[in-house]
């Protein structure tokens, strides 16, 4: 895989004020080669509310979802 590889860190961005499913939209204008999710933070019910809503806007844009 070559190209920006860019990853979602709900510990970071949560730390600094930022919403991850605006962060994911800012990232994947960019169009890197894909979009990592990286939430050890969250409860599954959290992560899984997340992964609904970034999951469709990967899916548009064509960027794997990892």
């Amino acid at each position: 895989m070559r190209g920006l590889y860019a990853i979602v860190d709900t510990q970071t961005l949560h730390s600094r004020g930022i919403d991850p499913i605006a962060f994911a939209r800012a990232v994947l204008a960019a169009r890197p080669t894909a979009l990592q999710l990286r939430a050890k933070d969250l409860s599954p019910r959290e992560l899984l509310a997340l992964l609904r809503a970034i999951s469709p806007l990967c899916r548009e844009a064509g960027i794997p979802y990892i």
